[in-house]
């Protein structure tokens, strides 16, 4: 959208007006939330199953795979939120393994309260779980 707001001035200076620059900053901040948003989600796009030895994770849309033993799980921790949206959005959480590779997952998982739960009574080594339990939660 940027560029285009600038491809449009280039094109047509009349456009360099107070009411046409506010119009072009509001596409402009709106596209920063969006993006903002957009890599989140992509971030957190794992399909999880659930094994006896291993938390398997999976992303669709690279076809990225790990396979996680339970005892290397070290933190479930959350994701601070955006600074200009502390109290809205999606929360998301990170399972920190103990070779520091940080997977995201957000609270729009089916069955998020049971999945949460699987992870606490397995991840018996995990020194930290502290997941977003409300989706109104800090």
């Amino acid at each position: 959208m940027t560029l285009w707001g600038l491809g449009v001035i280039v094109r047509d200076p009349d456009v360099v007006t107070p009411k046409g620059l506010l119009i072009l900053l509001l596409f402009g901040v709106f596209e920063v939330f969006a993006l903002c948003a957009g890599i989140r989600f992509v971030r957190a796009s794992w399909r999880f199953t659930i094994t006896p030895d291993h938390l398997i994770a999976e992303r669709t849309l690279s076809g990225d795979r790990a396979e996680i033993t339970w005892p290397s799980i070290g933190e479930v921790v959350t994701v601070p939120r955006a600074w200009w949206n502390r109290r809205g959005g999606f929360p998301f959480n990170e399972i920190v393994t103990a070779d520091g590779r940080r997977i995201m997952f957000g609270m729009y998982l089916s069955r998020y309260r049971e999945f949460l739960d699987e992870l606490k009574q397995r991840a018996v080594q995990c020194r930290r779980f502290e997941p977003y339990e409300g989706m109104w939660q800090r």
